[in-house]
């Protein structure tokens, strides 16, 4: 499934829901105390998920790297700007490499300074 269906298939129909967790469930179900790095590709639903991760949950994560997108235009942070605003806030240092041959995507790569 894709947060951006509309690029990938020819109608709203042509996916699949799935049950999801969060970060911070994932951290404590595990009871994960330390983690050295994250690797994102959840296809647009990496906005959601950094935005509603609590900062316990942050203070565990070292290295965070992944894909963005720009999955809804109708929501403002939905953007690598905002999301690298957010991810600095946490205490990273972040950097960004746009795709060359598709602009509404790229890789992001965080470290807690």
């Amino acid at each position: 499934y894709s947060m951006v269906f509309h690029q990938y298939s020819k109608s709203e129909s042509e996916f699949e829901s799935v049950e999801c967790i969060t970060l911070d469930q994932l951290f404590e179900e595990h009871e994960i105390s330390k983690c050295d790095l994250i690797k994102m590709d959840i296809e647009g639903a990496e906005y959601e998920t950094l935005y509603n991760t609590n900062d316990d949950t942050f203070n565990k994560i070292n290295r965070i790297v992944g894909e963005y997108h720009f999955a809804a235009e109708n929501i403002q942070e939905h953007n690598i700007q905002s999301l690298k605003k957010h991810l600095t806030h946490k205490g990273y240092r972040v950097e960004t490499v746009p795709n060359k041959r598709k602009e509404n995507l790229g890789l992001f790569f965080c470290q807690k300074k």
